[in-house]
């Protein structure tokens, strides 16, 4: 197992005893008899919140792969299962929330991403703002949903350790760093929406994780701010992974071609397609020449697409 990954499940392992056990001065008398029902309970709920925790924070590092390129007319369901492949989280629509603001998982998007790569929250942000400006994704039962902004508060972890170390090169320790980065969200970002201010937002440092309850909305607002405080302390981001280059079916299409053309004749024969396409062969293979082209595997990604996404429906 990765440093990295010991290092998260060790972090996570911990939050969840925290949210669990009691606080001190408050402690279960030892003492008092056993309750095989009761211990049963709190095992499983240990186990669930060290899941949710997990979760959490697997959807925060992958949501920071960099993504580069440009999409002209690609439907918003194709981007989105795009992301769900490349970032290996799942993606999920919201149908009825779409519907209640009228919009269709159809919409084409154009989105243009300049030389400097973005993360993968940031390219999700910037597509669903331009499709509707109340469209938001937050984690919900182990997945990332696309929903209305009304539906959205939620908690989330952020794996902030290297924003502490940089912070702790100075003159502040580790939890005066903690508590000046806690002191700068609650002052900079929807100041009237924390609970401090009588909202229902509360953020807060757990060794070195970042945990925040808030609205999509602002957990938008916290990523870019971290993105920025990373930026001014030239930190080093330890999740940053290799460029991926954005695609949509035809892009995608093109790539396959490329990858499986073991013969070079710029189409794809039966036995060089992937095994999940080979059972719909015939089927998009329109002229009958036992072989599929760019333009007949982009129908078939499409096909797919659409079955992905009502397969997903609730």
């Amino acid at each position: 197992m990765p440093a990295q990954v010991r290092v998260a499940c060790n972090l996570v392992l911990g939050l969840s005893l925290a949210l669990i056990l009691p606080p001190l001065g408050h402690a279960a008398d030892p003492f008092a008899p056993a309750n095989p029902t009761q211990q049963v309970a709190e095992e499983r709920a240990r186990q669930q919140q060290a899941r949710e925790a997990m979760t959490l924070l697997t959807f925060e590092q992958a949501l920071r792969m960099p993504i580069k390129g440009e999409l002209d007319g690609v439907e918003l369901r194709d981007l989105i299962l795009w992301l769900a492949d490349v970032t290996e989280i799942q993606i999920q629509i919201d149908s009825p929330a779409l519907q209640e603001l009228k919009v269709e998982p159809s919409q084409e998007i154009k989105l243009t991403i300049g030389d400097k790569p973005l993360p993968a929250w940031k390219v999700l942000v910037l597509a669903l703002q331009k499709v509707n400006p109340k469209l938001v994704a937050v984690p919900r039962n182990e997945m990332l949903v696309v929903t209305s902004e009304a539906r959205s508060h939620v908690t989330n972890v952020y794996d902030v350790r290297d924003i502490l170390d940089a912070s702790t090169k100075g003159k502040l320790s580790r939890d005066e760093a903690g508590a000046a980065l806690v002191k700068h969200i609650l002052g900079t970002i929807a100041a009237d929406s924390w609970k401090e201010k009588g909202g229902n937002g509360q953020a807060t440092i757990y060794r070195d994780l970042l945990v925040v309850e808030q609205s999509a909305r602002v957990h938008w607002l916290i990523r870019e701010d971290l993105l920025a405080v990373r930026n001014r302390q030239g930190a080093e981001d330890p999740l940053t992974k290799e460029t991926v280059m954005i695609a949509g079916p035809s892009e995608r299409a093109q790539d396959l071609v490329r990858r499986n053309d073991r013969n070079g004749d710029g189409f794809l024969q039966y036995e060089e397609c992937p095994a999940a396409a080979q059972p719909d062969f015939e089927k998009f293979d329109q002229d009958q020449d036992r072989k599929l082209s760019a333009a007949e595997i982009d129908r078939l990604i499409r096909a797919k697409i659409r079955q992905r996404v009502q397969e997903q429906a609730p």
